[in-house]
């Protein structure tokens, strides 16, 4: 997957299908979005390849490259924005007090939700690999210091520089607490502290 030539991918596509998984239950289009192959994502995507599916630790193609982007910053900076398009999906939906939400990515929480999934999902992966409890993801707690830490090698094509902000990152979050007052509130965060 590290190289251009997608000739070896073809034909293991044409001997296994199009979403067949290798021995660690990642699809072609998930390997390619763990190196950072547009060429090959471009290719697998054109071919039908499934955005939606997810690996053993429920995380779809474009959750491994944020995830790898968030522990990478060249692989932040040099292929995210490259891939990114080809792997995000048209909307998030939530269920949110027996509502629907659903959430474009032109809204700003779009991409936020992303990135925190991403550092969730990170944090049960380290967690397992640390034999500590995988399973109680209660323990994964943010600030808005650490999402502002996080964003800041993003490549201005995914997101903008104002949205990376801290003062940007605070008033998001906050308006977005299960008890603001915020018109367009979506309930998503609780705040345990201040500060």
């Amino acid at each position: 997957y590290i190289y251009k030539n997608t000739d070896i991918i073809l034909k293991a596509i044409n001997n296994y299908g199009l979403e067949f998984r290798n021995i660690f239950n990642l699809t072609p289009l998930m390997c390619a979005a763990y190196v950072g192959s547009r060429a090959h994502i471009e290719k697998l995507t054109g071919l039908g390849a499934s955005v939606d599916i997810v690996d053993n630790n429920n995380r779809n193609a474009l959750i491994i490259a944020l995830s790898k982007g968030l522990a990478n910053e060249k692989y932040c900076q040099y292929k995210l924005a490259a891939i990114y398009d080809y792997l995000k999906p048209d909307s998030l939906s939530l269920k949110i007090d027996n509502k629907l939400i659903k959430i474009t990515p032109e809204k700003p929480e779009y991409f936020f939700l992303l990135v925190i999934i991403s550092m969730t999902k990170n944090f049960i992966q380290s967690s397992y690999l640390n034999n500590t409890n995988a399973q109680n993801v209660s323990n994964f707690t943010f600030r808005a210091a650490s999402i502002y830490k996080q964003l800041q090698y993003f490549p201005e094509e995914i997101l903008p520089s104002y949205r990376k902000r801290r003062d940007y990152i605070s008033g998001l979050m906050s308006r977005n607490e299960i008890d603001s007052k915020y018109p367009t509130n979506r309930q998503l965060f609780i705040r345990i502290d201040r500060g």
